[in-house]
């Protein structure tokens, strides 16, 4: 694919004021992974046009709901998304990227040096483990996740990391309605509420996609997150 035919598949996405310096890093970023998987479990993903609606044009419907968002956390960002395309959106923003391997926090990094992001933060960890460190926890207006676990599961991941009035933004497919009956009591546990629920397709396809969006009320316990498997194991 080259980047004329990119750009055209871009601009027909969520996002229309997107910059040609924009669509390039988001261009190269694509071809990085691409030739990175290669040699590295990033995504099953192979083929380039696949990977622009499937990835890119993905994390972007994200946009409109973190653009008020100055300090976001990408929570299993993998090859990095939905994380640097927002960042390559919103470069003034200050994105962290978290992931529990070391080799694709180092490749996202990588990435970044190589597409001049900043301000960035790339942390090699479990979203469990990080969510009682000072330095992280109670410090992000927004978590952003592609995760397929499920929302009680995710929620427990995501909502210790927010200030006070932050939101988790989930990025699903279109069936959430049982995730979402299943959430409930997550949500009371972690002092948080439900905001809206948005579906939609992906552009040009009949791709169901939907985003769930949460904010922290209250301050969330102590006692969250569980130590490290236990809110996969037992949801709350």
């Amino acid at each position: 694919m080259n980047i004329t035919e990119f750009a055209k598949i871009i601009k027909s996405g969520p996002v229309q004021d997107i910059t040609e310096e924009q669509i390039d890093k988001l261009y190269r970023h694509m071809n990085m992974v691409l030739e990175k998987n290669r040699v590295m479990n990033l995504t099953s993903i192979e083929d380039p046009y696949e990977f622009v609606v499937k990835h890119i044009l993905d994390s972007l419907t994200a946009a409109e709901y973190v653009k008020d968002c100055r300090t976001i956390i990408d929570v299993g960002t993998g090859a990095g998304f939905p994380g640097m395309p927002l960042k390559l959106l919103y470069p003034d923003k200050e994105v962290t990227f978290l992931d529990s391997t070391a080799k694709k926090v180092e490749f996202i990094r990588e990435c970044g040096s190589a597409l001049s992001v900043e301000p960035a933060r790339y942390v090699h960890g479990r979203a469990e483990d990080i969510g009682h460190l000072p330095e992280y926890r109670g410090k992000f207006d927004c978590a952003v996740a592609r995760a397929v676990a499920s929302l009680p599961v995710l929620a427990e991941y995501c909502i210790p990391l927010l200030k006070k009035g932050g939101i988790f933004v989930a990025m699903k497919s279109s069936n959430v309605d049982e995730e979402l009956d299943s959430c409930k009591n997550a949500l009371s546990e972690l002092r948080s509420t439900f905001v809206r629920c948005d579906r939609f397709f992906l552009p040009n396809t009949d791709i169901a996609r939907s985003i769930v969006v949460f904010q922290l009320t209250g301050t969330v316990p102590e006692k969250y997150p569980r130590k490290a498997g236990l809110p996969s194991k037992k949801p709350l």
